[in-house]
């Protein structure tokens, strides 16, 4: 499973070849939300870490606008928490978490 996690890891330099908008300081703001969205709908830890693995994978290999940067976010903890938890976050949890800048 260790070799196999290293094939899916995203290149480094990914936010240089593939994303224009996107810089590497902005992934830091959006995980740091992800982070407080997790630990106040008291997630399992897994779901943070999965989420954050999820969308590294999905910015390695789409170019994203700047606008849908935090909907990606939203939606990784989506993923995540179904993928883990018993109970996942519900949609319009994470809706309410964005300040409503998105909708279903």
């Amino acid at each position: 499973m260790l070799q196999l996690e290293e094939f899916y890891m995203p290149s480094p330099a990914l936010y240089n070849e593939i994303q224009d908008e996107i810089k590497i300081h902005m992934r830091k703001i959006v995980t740091d939300w992800m982070l407080e969205v997790c630990s106040y709908q008291k997630c399992h830890p897994d779901v943070f870490l999965l989420a954050t693995n999820i969308m590294d994978r999905f910015l390695a290999t789409i170019k994203l606008q700047k606008k849908q940067f935090q909907l990606l976010g939203a939606a990784s903890i989506f993923l995540a928490s179904k993928m883990i938890e018993a109970e996942p976050i519900a949609a319009l949890t994470l809706i309410r978490d964005t300040a409503d800048t998105y909708d279903r």
